[in-house]
């Protein structure tokens, strides 16, 4: 499976962030010390 880091931490634990699976749709939130693939999004008008 492959999971990637959301840029929202957990309100209740700052030092956890959310993270999903996009083979399953999986969410969830862990350590932001594990290591998951990001999702480079960039801004636009």
């Amino acid at each position: 499976m492959f999971y990637y880091w959301s840029s929202t931490s957990n309100m209740n634990y700052p030092n956890f962030a959310w993270y999903v699976s996009l083979d399953n749709g999986r969410l969830s939130y862990s350590g932001k010390t594990l290591i998951y693939y990001v999702w480079p999004v960039r801004g636009g008008q």
